[in-house]
């Protein structure tokens, strides 16, 4: 079997959608592990996926939600949260 990683937006509109995914891919006997925050672990392990936890609480979205806000708050977090991703051990 394979195994899958989820790296995502720590986000409801971003996680919820891809929990079904996670847990048809575990029922199938794949390994899935998730990067996201402590906020999601219990939805995303109930799903049947391994937990990698990167630092924070998810993206911080201050100010005006334009979309060049977004983008910059987005692509900031992204930054911050991918060497606690890529240093995480893969199961």
């Amino acid at each position: 079997m394979s195994t899958v990683a989820f790296v995502n937006v720590a986000l409801r509109g971003h996680i919820n959608p891809t929990l079904p995914v996670v847990a048809e891919l575990a029922r199938r006997g794949h390994t899935v592990t998730y990067h996201t925050t402590a906020a999601f672990e219990p939805d995303v392990e109930a799903a049947g996926a391994t937990v990698f936890r990167y630092p924070g609480d998810g993206p911080p979205l201050a100010g005006p939600p334009t979309p060049v806000t977004l983008l910059e708050q987005l692509a900031r977090t992204a930054l911050e949260t991918l060497p606690s991703v890529l240093s995480d051990p893969r199961p």
